[in-house]
């Protein structure tokens, strides 16, 4: 008797591939929770210390500077990040927890200069009195900051050039240089401290304001953008949506092009004695090997199958008369985004605030020309297309199979916006805040996909997004 065939090989080797690809992908996310949850937020980034005071420098230079500005600048200003005491008490926060982690003597140094001017004497009084017999920059200026915060004796000189010269040029050597002056009577060198604070502080917000302006130009230009796209339509090209490929097909290509992906960025971390990860264009390339493999996975198992090319099946080419609508939809959606960032810093409670790491550049803060090249190139060129393309066009366009063909069925984009938008904020990794901020871009984006039939507009608005960003790090950081 025959024995009745089986399910064909191919079937049973497909699921194991996807069963073999979703361990490695949960693997990975695993690993990168554990990794993120294992020690402080500093410990990942080049040069915390460094990083830590010329943010902390930057921030309340501008802040005493916006002090003796308008009314209304003093006033929005405090809406947005806080007025002095707050951003002090912050810093001292941040201070607190880098101190726990860093072994660098000028991190205590520059945490109890903060505890000066917040006023915190009895704190500061503590610090110092825990100096003694520890390092020996530590030891030397505990009786300059008793005398410039606490009514101490007079230090000795070598002790005062010992301290300064531990701080670099900025806020908080000029600020102690500005309290040892008032109390040790040297009216000169507290003028010189004072105009130097007051001169960076001028040229940060100035610097704020024109960003300020450009994101206002921003707005009024979206905001009648939107109007246009009212009379004219949205509609850009003609990305079939839902998508030619079934729920299924897409999540599991999905799945097999993240596992591929991680593998390859496990090849790169592997060749770590060979290859200099830090270096920023390594970054870049590693950016773009680990998502490549999910596009090159969805081209051979979704889009071909359907007889198309990834340039018709996520509407890259404008229809006739498209470029203009694709444009105008940029704009809009840019102005939403800064909306959305508004929104979020005036919304979020203090207690939700983003911590300072998250986001921060070092080759956009301090790095050479090729590095700032290298930061741009990845996080404006390559990173839009590539998260666009797979967060947009692969994830929600084979969740948004699951609701229903066609544009007359209401609000089938939602759910599989919000799903998609929470799977790309969560790959970010950010705090509250920043998570609130991608998952809303994320959704506006998607939608503006199902309203347009093109990622492009999308595509571009992240960029600007990112941009702006970079814009941002490149005026206020770098000097």
């Amino acid at each position: 008797m025959l024995s009745s065939p089986g399910p064909p090989r191919p079937r049973r080797a497909g699921r194991l591939v996807d069963l073999v690809a979703a361990v490695i992908l949960a693997a990975a996310v695993a690993l990168t929770v554990q990794t993120d949850l294992g020690g402080p937020p500093p410990a990942a980034l080049e040069e915390p210390e460094r990083a830590l005071a010329l943010l902390v420098t930057r921030t309340l230079d501008a802040q005493a500077a916006l002090a003796a500005g308008s009314p209304m600048e003093v006033r929005l200003h405090g809406l947005a990040v806080g007025d002095r005491a707050e951003e002090l008490e912050r810093a001292i926060a941040w201070y607190d927890e880098l101190a726990e982690w860093s072994l660098d003597p000028g991190v205590p140094l520059r945490r109890a200069i903060l505890l000066g001017e917040a006023g915190q004497a009895g704190s500061l009084s503590d610090v110092l009195a825990d100096w003694a017999g520890r390092d020996p920059l530590l030891a030397a200026s505990a009786s300059v900051l008793e005398a410039a915060y606490l009514d101490g004796a007079p230090p000795r000189a070598e002790a005062v050039e010992t301290t300064l010269q531990a701080l670099e040029d900025g806020w908080f050597r000029d600020v102690l240089t500005l309290r040892l002056g008032r109390r040790l009577g040297e009216p000169a060198a507290a003028a010189t401290a004072q105009a130097a604070i007051a001169a960076r502080g001028a040229t940060l917000v100035g610097r704020l304001r024109a960003l300020t302006a450009l994101e206002a130009l921003l707005l009024a230009g979206g905001l009648l953008a939107l109007a246009l796209l009212r009379a004219r339509g949205a509609t850009v090209a003609a990305a079939p949506l839902p998508p030619a490929w079934t729920p299924g097909a897409g999540l599991r290509t999905l799945v097999r092009g993240g596992a591929a992906g991680v593998l390859v960025l496990a090849g790169l971390v592997a060749a770590g004695q060979r290859v200099d990860l830090d270096d920023p264009w390594v970054e870049t390339l590693a950016h773009v090997l680990m998502f490549v493999p999910v596009v090159l996975v969805a081209w051979r198992r979704l889009l071909v199958p359907a007889g198309l090319g990834v340039v018709a099946a996520f509407g890259l080419r404008p229809r006739p008369g498209g470029g203009a609508t694709a444009a105008l939809a940029t704009l809009a959606l840019v102005a939403g985004g800064l909306v959305i960032d508004l929104a979020v810093a005036l919304l979020e409670p203090r207690a939700l605030a983003a911590h300072w790491t998250e986001g921060f550049d070092p080759a956009l803060a301090w790095g050479a020309a090729p590095a700032v090249v290298a930061g741009l190139v990845g996080g404006v060129l390559v990173a839009p297309v590539l998260e666009e393309l797979i967060f947009r066009g692969l994830l929600y366009g084979s969740l948004r199979a699951w609701c229903g063909a066609g544009p007359e069925r209401g609000r089938a984009w939602l759910v599989p916006a919000v799903a998609s938008g929470l799977v790309f904020a969560l790959a970010h990794g950010y705090g509250a805040g920043g998570f609130a901020s991608v998952l809303l871009s994320g959704i506006l984006w998607a939608w503006a996909y199902e309203r347009t039939r093109s990622l492009l507009p999308g595509i571009l608005a992240h960029a600007v997004n990112n941009a702006l960003v970079a814009l941002a790090f490149l005026v206020l950081l770098r000097a």
